[in-house]
């Protein structure tokens, strides 16, 4: 007879089972487990901490937008009817943000000119501008008629009314030798100035109640320097809240 085969120990398929698990470490298991942590660290967080963090994001995004946008109110009737007194506007100020490439030049040579450059637009004919007024401590907001070369001329309405449209014969404002066309004006001028040309770094400008307005027939051409921004919307009083349409004199393009 054959000898009695020894027994051999066997492991059942529960016990592998159960050994394979614990030697495999469980993977989703610890990436759970690092979620949860972070989660926790998060919301662990000081309440101050969080409230500090908001407050520097809104002082940074108000300061930003203050550097590009500004309110102003209009004061007095100098550009009726398209502005009215009292009124508030919101004025953009990145169009004059002004570089002089000779700017380094000049560190070392004084007498080198300026070349000025406006990277997001400058002065554009028909833009309503708010500017440091030069004969008082405030600002005036006008309409650009003359830029730098430009020679402006104005002929005067001898009608008490002067109603813009009416036939006046030459009455008008004239750049380079065209007369422009106003439908924003109030009234026709009732005085005259003689042909100018607007010098460089300066800018022409009018109020739209063309007899009741202090302005560059009165003032001269003023600078560049001294604008702060065009105007582009106006929000208060809530009823004539809207954007301010910018003529583009297609006459002067011909």
């Amino acid at each position: 007879m054959l000898p009695a085969a020894e027994d051999t120990p066997t492991t059942s398929s529960t016990e592998a089972s159960t050994l394979t698990g614990e030697e495999l470490p469980d993977l989703q298991t610890e990436e759970s487990a690092e979620e949860n942590a972070a989660l926790e660290k998060k919301r662990s967080r000081p309440l101050y901490r969080e409230i500090i963090e908001t407050a520097l994001i809104v002082l940074v995004v108000f300061f930003v937008v203050r550097s590009v946008v500004q309110n102003y109110q209009v004061d007095g009737d100098s550009m009726l009817p398209t502005l009215h007194n009292e009124e508030y506007l919101l004025v953009n100020k990145a169009p004059y943000f002004v570089y002089d490439s000779n700017a380094f030049a000049r560190i070392f040579n004084s007498s080198s000119s300026s070349d000025v450059h406006y990277p997001l637009g400058g002065p554009s004919r028909g833009d309503l501008i708010v500017f440091n007024a030069p004969t008082e401590p405030r600002d005036f907001v006008k309409r650009v008629i003359g830029l730098p070369g430009d020679t402006v001329e104005i002929r005067p309405d001898p009608d008490p009314i002067g109603k813009p449209g009416a036939p006046c014969g030459d009455c008008g404002v004239y750049v380079n030798g065209v007369r422009l066309n106003e439908p924003y004006a109030r009234s026709t001028p009732d005085y005259r100035t003689e042909p100018i040309v607007v010098p460089a770094g300066d800018v022409y400008v009018l109020g739209d109640n063309r007899r009741n307005s202090e302005d560059s027939h009165i003032l001269g051409p003023i600078t560049i320097k001294s604008i702060v921004g065009t105007a582009f919307a106006t929000y208060w009083p809530s009823s004539m809240w809207g954007f301010i349409s910018h003529p583009s004199y297609p006459e002067l393009q011909k």
